[in-house]
């Protein structure tokens, strides 16, 4: 059986992958992407729950029947993770650490972008409320 942290872990790559590319264009283009980021973040995170729910309803008490069944493959196929992989604390540990960091480095670098064409504004634009 897989450990929930590497379905956590799958879930925040499931998020990130499915919403970076327009994270990515938005930066690539020069607009603000606060929204496109946020949205990734949201996404990553609710993916990554719901990858965890068989396990959270295993350690809930529901039968270990109910929760490897096939039907479960609707959270991120995770019995299916489970009877590929056993273990994955480590693996899933550090899938979320590199996660993390690049979370933490898209909003870095949106950051900067927004500053620096705040800079390159004129200053009555810089005081707008657009």
């Amino acid at each position: 059986m897989a450990h929930s942290t590497m379905h956590f872990a799958i879930g925040l790559v499931s998020g990130t992958a499915i919403l970076l590319p327009s994270v990515l264009r938005g930066m690539t283009t020069g607009k603000k992407t606060s929204k496109d980021t946020g949205r990734m973040l949201a996404v990553s995170y609710a993916l990554a729950f719901v990858a965890i729910i068989p396990n959270l309803l295993r350690h809930a008490g529901i039968p270990d029947s109910f929760c490897s069944g096939w039907w479960m493959n609707l959270f991120l196929f995770n019995p299916m993770l489970d009877k590929l992989k056993p273990g994955g604390l480590l693996i899933g540990e550090l899938m979320i650490l590199v996660l993390f960091v690049t979370h933490y480095s898209i909003i870095i670098t949106g950051i900067i972008k927004v500053s620096r064409l705040k800079h390159n504004q004129p200053i009555s634009e810089l005081f707008s409320k657009n």
